[in-house]
C-alpha cells in the first residue's frame, strides 16, 4: 500500500511541475500570430509610367493621329497609348534624335514603357545626360515631326 501512495503523490507532483512549467513558458500561440514581412511581387509585365511634357499643337496632333488609328484598327487608341507607341516605334528604328525644346511647365500626357524600351531609354539618359522625362519628350517631340497628320 504504501508504494501505491508513493505513486499516486509522485504523479500529482509531476503534474504540478508541469503546469508551472507551462505558466513561466510563453505561450506558442504567439509564433504563430505573429505578422510576417512578406515582400510584395512585382509584376513582370510592369510599365514605367513617364510625364513628358507637350505644346498644345503637339497634344493635337496626337489626338489626331490616336483618332486615326481607332479608325484604322477598330478599337480605341487613347492618346497615352498613342505617344507610347510613337516614343517605341522610335526607339526601335531611329539612333539620333534632334534636339528640342523642354518647358516642363507644359501640359502633360503619359507614355507607358515597357521594361525593355525603358532600359532603351536609360541608354539615351546616359548618352545625353538628362532625366527620364526629357529623354522621352525629346523622342516624342521628334517623331511628332517626323509623322504625317491628315485631318478627317
Amino acid at each position: 500500500m504504501s508504494t501505491f501512495k508513493l505513486d499516486v503523490e509522485d504523479k500529482k507532483r509531476k503534474k504540478e511541475s508541469r503546469f508551472k512549467m507551462t505558466l513561466l513558458e510563453e505561450p506558442t500561440y504567439k509564433e504563430s500570430n505573429e505578422i510576417k514581412e512578406r515582400k510584395r511581387k512585382v509584376r513582370c509585365d510592369k510599365k514605367t509610367d513617364i510625364k513628358t511634357p507637350v505644346t498644345i499643337e503637339q497634344k493635337q496632333k496626337l489626338m489626331i493621329l490616336a483618332r486615326q488609328e481607332s479608325i484604322k484598327t477598330g478599337e480605341r487608341v487613347s492618346v497615352t497609348q498613342m505617344a507610347s507607341r510613337l516614343v517605341q516605334k522610335g526607339l526601335f528604328e531611329y539612333e539620333s534624335f534632334p534636339d528640342c525644346d523642354y518647358d516642363p511647365a507644359l501640359k502633360s500626357v503619359h507614355v507607358k514603357l515597357t521594361p525593355f524600351y525603358t532600359d532603351q531609354l536609360f541608354n539615351y539618359e546616359l548618352e545625353w545626360d538628362v532625366s527620364k522625362r526629357v529623354a522621352a519628350a525629346r523622342i516624342l517631340c521628334f517623331m511628332l515631326e517626323k509623322r504625317d497628320v491628315h485631318e478627317i
